[in-house]
């Protein structure tokens, strides 16, 4: 993996991104909690799965 994205996959995960920090201020505004942007991303994407799958009814 050399890094690289696609413009809409950096779209796509830059607004989700913006969307849990916002999120998280209301939560993290003591900073008991730091988030690199690293884990930040791997979040965003799993939140970005669940809604996909949840837009889609797909229910276990």
């Amino acid at each position: 993996m050399d890094g690289e994205q696609t413009i809409e996959s950096l779209e796509v995960e830059e607004i989700v991104y913006e969307q849990i920090i916002r999120t998280k201020e209301g939560y993290t505004n003591t900073g008991k909690f730091i988030f690199t942007k690293t884990k930040m991303m791997l979040v965003a994407k799993k939140i970005l799965v669940k809604k996909i799958l949840s837009s889609l009814n797909w229910r276990k």
